[in-house]
């Protein structure tokens, strides 16, 4: 299904994000990536995290200080180096392949919607399932709800999807990123990365520092927050192409 949602944005991408980050963030303004969505929905709780500073670093052929300022903090590269050992736990847990693209992807019904996934599953006649992987710092963790982790992937097993009527609004996508279990800007960046493969469900799973374990939430597809990212992404998009 990746192949029938996607193209190939930038080949190699993968590469370049470990060993060459200054070309890595040029090809990160062409497009809105998965990690920018909680602000493409307005629902980012951090200050630096905005429509403005979005803008201006689609903008920006250098660098922004809040891009300097978040690729410094210690926990962000933790959880870059981290990547690949936490994809290998996940594996080891679950008993199930996990491979990392290598590429980056956007969807071809919307090339400025970009994709990069830390891992996929591979199952027989269905679509890719992503594996969103983190590093949970002590200060972190409280975004999370560890009561939400499964232990299985057996979607038998698995806890039902958590469910509303409401309508699409902050408040909506706050409350179900908050019976996933997970902090509100992962849960749109992997509903992002759902689009790509068409998958009904994708894996977050977290290293967290405190005890060494790790812990993984089941993140359900919602077609709710999936158009929404859509429409509210096509809107900033044409603005930052008109500015540009």
């Amino acid at each position: 299904m990746l192949n029938e949602l996607c193209e190939v944005a930038v080949k190699d991408a993968a590469e370049l994000s470990k060993n060459n980050q200054e070309k890595f963030g040029q090809i990160r303004r062409d497009g809105l990536g998965a990690s920018d969505s909680s602000v493409v929905l307005d629902v980012n709780p951090f200050p630096d995290n905005n429509e403005v500073e979005i803008i201006r670093q689609k903008l920006s052929k250098v660098p922004t200080a809040t891009e300097i300022k978040i690729g410094n903090m210690v926990n962000v590269k933790k959880g870059s180096d981290l990547e690949p050992l936490i994809l290998e736990k996940f594996s080891d847990k679950f008993n199930v392949a996990v491979h990392k693209p290598k590429d980056m992807f956007m969807l071809k019904s919307m090339p400025f919607l970009r994709i990069n996934y830390d891992g996929l599953i591979n199952a027989p006649f269905a679509p890719e399932i992503p594996v969103e992987v983190k590093f949970i710092s002590k200060y972190g963790a409280k975004y999370y709800n560890f009561e939400k982790c499964i232990s299985t992937l057996d979607e038998d097993k698995l806890p039902p999807k958590p469910h509303s009527t409401e309508q699409i609004t902050k408040r909506y996508v706050k409350a179900i990123a908050k019976q996933t279990g997970i902090p509100i800007y992962y849960y749109t960046q992997v509903q992002q990365q759902l689009m790509g493969t068409g998958a009904e469900l994708a894996y977050l799973s977290g290293l967290w520092d405190d005890d060494w374990e790790l812990y993984t939430w089941v993140v359900y597809r919602d077609e709710k927050v999936i158009e929404a990212i859509k429409l509210k992404g096509y809107a900033l998009w044409q603005k930052i192409s008109r500015l540009k």
